[in-house]
């Protein structure tokens, strides 16, 4: 069925399936086999700029398909399976997170540490005593908490290279759903509670503790900051005596500014599953990466036509999926004006380079 979409920056509205229709796909002018484009993509490495599964899958006897519309759906079909992970893809990840969550929250013990002797060092020789530069100690937790405005971002859509070799297409918030913010959020937060640990155990004074707690009241006092003060509290219900720290203007701004670190990390988290769990469905009827250009336009089509607005939610990765079915269908003409129509979508220079007709001619504008 047609799908109405309202592009969200030039509000002009149009309707998918005008650009879908069924055409024939355009026979090549020459039988004989195009040559690859030389300024189609950075050649990095002997032997091609491609890595051998799409040198396989350009190379293959469909003289219906220019060699750049076989490599364009290549990538295309190798980037959606990178987005739906099977069973041993997830196993995978979650071993990923067992050993680098310890890592990195040992990393952000450790840059306090790497801090701290310097700045200590520094008073001591400026007479700063216990302040003094120590407190660009607690200051370089802003920097870290700028550092969260990145997360969730939209995403580029651009080239993934292996051993110097294209190898595949990152697609946007399609990618970073299904294939890594999740991953990315729990390490960040692993690294800010290395910080905030590091921090109460070196620089409790520069935090206006009321006490010096001892590296293993230094973790209760994080955890009780993740845990939005409610850890010390059931710990003292049962028996578990812990100094409390006494409140006051510059402790309470740091513990807050913690505290307000890990409830959005918490909030993006929860956002980043609601998302894959939403998106679970897109997925669905991926051919497999070498099922041929034919399976691309077909795939995408019948995405597009769907009553689950995917063009609304994700309207740069859904308009380049439709961008490039119509590309591989051979409908240059109408790829060129799609391509005009929304220069600003977020796609990489290497990958628009990709998009040759069969006379070698750009599809998107330069510049």
């Amino acid at each position: 069925m047609p799908m109405n979409v309202t592009c969200p920056r030039c509000h002009i509205a149009f309707t998918v399936e005008h650009f879908l229709a069924d055409v024939p796909v355009l026979e090549l002018a020459d039988p004989g086999q195009p040559e690859l484009i030389a300024e189609a993509v950075e050649d990095e490495a002997e032997g091609g700029p491609f890595d051998h599964e799409i040198e396989r899958a350009a190379n293959a006897d469909d003289p219906a398909y220019t060699i750049q519309q076989r490599i364009v759906a290549a990538l295309l079909l190798r980037a959606l399976a990178d987005c739906k992970p099977s069973v041993i893809d997830a196993i995978a990840a979650v071993l990923t997170l067992t050993l680098l969550l310890p890592f990195v929250v040992g990393v952000g013990f450790l840059a306090v540490v790497v801090m701290y002797y310097p700045l200590a060092w520094g008073n001591r020789l400026f007479g700063g005593g216990n302040g003094g530069l120590l407190y660009l100690l607690p200051t370089g937790l802003m920097l870290i908490v700028s550092g969260f405005k990145n997360l969730g971002q939209d995403e580029t859509i651009k080239a993934e290279r292996k051993g110097g070799k294209l190898s595949s297409l990152k697609l946007g918030r399609l990618h970073d759903t299904f294939a890594g913010g999740i991953l990315t959020t729990l390490l960040m937060a692993g690294l800010l509670l290395g910080w905030q640990a590091g921090l109460l155990y070196y620089a409790p004074k520069t935090c206006d503790l009321s006490f010096e707690p001892t590296a293993g009241q230094a973790w209760l006092l994080t955890l009780d900051t993740v845990s939005f003060n409610s850890l010390l509290g059931f710990l003292d219900t049962v028996g578990a005596g812990m100094p409390q720290r006494e409140a006051s203007v510059w402790s309470d701004t740091i513990f807050h500014i913690f505290q307000t670190a890990y409830g959005a990390l918490a909030a993006l988290f929860g956002y980043q599953l609601y998302q894959r769990w939403r998106l679970r469905r897109l997925l669905d009827g991926v051919p497999d990466p070498l099922a041929g250009a034919g399976e691309v336009v077909q795939w995408v089509n019948n995405l597009c036509r769907g009553d689950r607005a995917w063009a609304r939610l994700l309207f740069d990765e859904v308009m380049f999926l439709t961008l490039a079915a119509l590309y591989v269908g051979g409908r240059w003409d109408e790829t060129r004006i799609f391509a005009r129509r929304f220069p600003w979508m977020r796609i990489a220079p290497e990958v628009r380079r990709l998009f040759l007709d069969r006379d070698g001619g750009a599809i998107f504008p330069s510049g």
